[in-house]
């Protein structure tokens, strides 16, 4: 295998590990819009119990004006709160809003369910949410609502919401959304969010928000050669993960600072996105700021509309080449005729890796005939010394006569 086709090996691998985990994730965001509809069926829970349950949980407005259980607040605060315990916004202009009380009513007990979704997919998750229509939200693991957002916030102008609501999403697909700031402290995150809709009216929708090592995990660090480049590039050009190009938070403006592919410099200020993404997977070659030439692969993940770059400096592919030359000579000269060094289009030096190959090749012959006469001239001795064996070997002596019998 050469450097080009590893390096797409490569890709490949993590291309399939990255549906792997959005196959993972959109399996878990079906079976919570199955829940949702399974728990507002039948849709008529008396007034009288959703007004216990919230009395039973200690519902009230809190001093920052969210309308929640302040036992199980306080609990939280004071690291006592249960593992599957879920966190509500609500805020209290909403508190007697009837779809809120009975939607979130009929998610009372699904802490547990949630917990046990938040296990299978693994730790670096993020959270899982429920958002309502009414503009009411339930939240796994469990976050203090007064360091994430205002009690007044408007859910509806929230990117996920926006994302699968049916002005934006009528096909009622699962959305992805561009990497966002997570005030509850994840940092940069991405959403993948699936509406719900009951009897043919939208009743609201599930999210996961997912820090963005959960998805590209080991990209950058599992690197075949040290020289490696590789990096991840939105749809809008923008450098989703790069060795040095980090994106930044701008806190106070609330904002994600991406950088643009054109700052990797060179010929890279002339690559487009959109052409090169319409083109599918392919190869790509760059020269640097530095003049180096580099041999880049790509493909494409359609559902988050990444990316991926990997590549090389043809120097170093030369050199790896070279190399693969040596060794294979040292095989000829150990007497192995049958080794080859794999022909690719790609594969720098092609033309000593192609004389190679031929004169293995001559010599791979040369040496089966030289076997062959070799077990002939063997098999030609050892016929010649057979009659010799056969010639000096002496004849049986003559059986007497019987004695004749006079009368």
């Amino acid at each position: 295998m050469n450097e080009i086709e590893g390096i797409r090996w490569q890709l490949g691998h993590y291309r399939s590990g990255l549906h792997m985990q959005m196959d993972r994730l959109y399996n878990a965001l079906e079976e919570l819009q199955r829940t949702t509809l399974m728990l507002m069926d039948p849709d008529t829970p008396a007034a009288e119990d959703i007004d216990q349950w919230l009395e039973d949980q200690g519902f009230t407005v809190d001093e920052d004006g969210f309308f929640q259980s302040l036992p199980q607040l306080r609990a939280f605060r004071q690291g006592r709160a249960p593992e599957d315990a879920i966190s509500i916004s609500w805020g209290q202009h909403l508190r007697s809003n009837k779809t809120a009380r009975r939607h979130l009513y009929f998610h009372r007990n699904i802490g547990p369910h949630l917990k046990h979704i938040h296990d299978r997919l693994g730790n670096d998750l993020g959270w899982i949410y429920y958002q309502d229509a009414v503009n009411v939200s339930l939240q796994y693991p469990y976050i203090d609502q007064r360091t994430a957002i205002p009690s007044d916030f408007d859910w509806r102008t929230y990117h996920t919401f926006v994302s699968v609501n049916p002005a934006n999403n009528p096909e009622r697909h699962i959305r992805w959304t561009p990497p966002t700031i997570d005030y509850a402290g994840e940092g940069l995150i991405l959403s993948v969010s699936i509406p719900v809709w009951r009897h043919d009216n939208f009743v609201g929708l599930w999210s996961i928000d997912l820090p963005l090592r959960f998805l590209y995990r080991d990209f950058l660090s599992s690197k075949g050669l040290p020289e490696q480049m590789q990096f991840i590039v939105n749809q809008e050009g923008l450098l989703v993960l790069d060795d040095k190009l980090k994106a930044t938070v701008d806190q106070p403006h609330g904002k994600v600072v991406q950088h643009s592919i054109a700052e990797l410099g060179g010929q890279w200020r002339e690559v487009d996105i959109t052409q090169l993404t319409a083109q599918g997977d392919g190869q790509l070659e760059i020269t640097d700021d530095a003049g180096r030439e580099w041999v880049f692969c790509y493909s494409h993940i359609t559902d988050v509309k990444w990316t991926l770059f990997c590549g090389l400096q043809k120097q170093a592919m030369e050199e790896a080449a070279a190399q693969r030359l040596r060794l294979a000579f040292q095989q000829i000269a150990s007497g192995n005729y049958s080794h080859r060094i794999e022909s690719s289009p790609t594969n720098a030096l092609p033309a000593l890796v192609d004389e190679f190959n031929k004169m293995s090749r001559r010599l791979g012959k040369a040496e089966e005939h030289r076997k062959k006469i070799e077990n002939r001239l063997f098999q030609a001795q050892k016929m010649e010394a057979v009659g010799r064996l056969a010639s000096s070997w002496p004849s049986p002596a003559a059986s007497p006569s019987p004695p004749r019998c006079w009368t």
